[in-house]
């Protein structure tokens, strides 16, 4: 049997994993419905790439962010936090937008929900860091 100070990292482990599979699949699915939702024309196809580049972009920043293992339990359970908040953010105004009230204007919110995504990918992550680096110091 292990020692519980042994543990905490196999538990950070999933914890990172749990967050980078759930940014995985969000960012599938964004992807899918940008693709759905575009009109495939010719003149559009490069628009049409640099949006669903723009978002997809903060679920591959958060994947990335937990790439490395981190020391701190408390700081990968804010960084998964954070993914659920931006993917939940993501994942209403999307159904909202597109299937629940569809709108002409409705397409606005690929260009704009990334936006604030990215607002909460850096507060969440800044604040998941401070706590990483909190941990090194004797209290």
């Amino acid at each position: 049997m292990k020692p519980p100070e042994a543990a905490l990292p196999d538990v950070a482990g999933g914890i990172r994993l749990a967050a980078r599979l759930l940014a995985l699949a969000m960012g599938i699915a964004t992807a899918g419905l940008v693709i759905r939702m575009a009109d495939m024309t010719v003149g559009t196809s490069l628009f049409m790439l640099l949006v669903l580049g723009w978002c997809v972009s903060p679920y591959a920043a958060i994947a990335l962010a937990l790439h490395r293992p981190w020391s701190s339990t408390e700081a990968v359970l804010v960084a998964l936090a954070t993914t659920i908040a931006i993917a939940g953010l993501a994942a209403y105004t999307y159904i909202v937008a597109f299937f629940v009230k569809p709108d002409p204007q409705g397409g606005l919110v690929l260009l704009f929900i990334p936006l604030w995504q990215w607002v909460g990918v850096v507060v969440g992550l800044g604040v998941a860091w401070l706590m990483e680096r909190r941990t090194g110091r004797a209290p």
